[in-house]
């Protein structure tokens, strides 16, 4: 919480700048994360997670790269920006279920991928209020 990081942005790859992998309860809350290689924030089959109230800028992969069936996953009023492919990504798996709430996302790369991509099933993700997004039901 209330944290900011600076990475290095010249080499791209990895899973990200604040990664967890088969983890519950992780809260990652007002953060400045900028200028990655890889993914600003990456989970891995995580249960009950969420990252709020952050800044996620210039990333050479996704600002959220939530993946492998990670149950219960909240994004809410987070600025997700500049980043190289979209703004997030998350991968539905075995009934899984995320919630993007108030979200911003701007200037991101990959053309028709700039918000979010749904790997699986996309009736499972919730979304409310989210600004500049669109979904697509790929992986960009």
């Amino acid at each position: 919480q209330y944290g900011e990081i600076y990475g290095d942005s010249s080499n791209g790859g990895g899973d990200g700048e604040l990664s967890a992998y088969h983890s519950t309860g992780v809260t990652i809350d007002n953060m400045y994360i900028n200028w990655l290689g890889a993914s600003g924030v990456c989970m891995v089959n995580c249960d009950s997670c969420s990252v709020t109230n952050s800044f996620i800028r210039y990333t050479g992969e996704y600002g959220l790269d939530i993946v492998d069936g990670s149950h219960n996953f909240v994004a809410s009023n987070n600025e997700v920006s500049n980043i190289r492919y979209g703004a997030a990504v998350y991968e539905s798996a075995g009934g899984s279920t995320a919630q993007f709430i108030s979200n911003t996302w701007f200037r991101n790369g990959t053309p028709g991928c700039s918000g979010m991509s749904v790997i699986g099933e996309a009736e499972n993700v919730t979304m409310i209020g989210n600004i500049g997004w669109k979904l697509a039901n790929r992986k960009c």
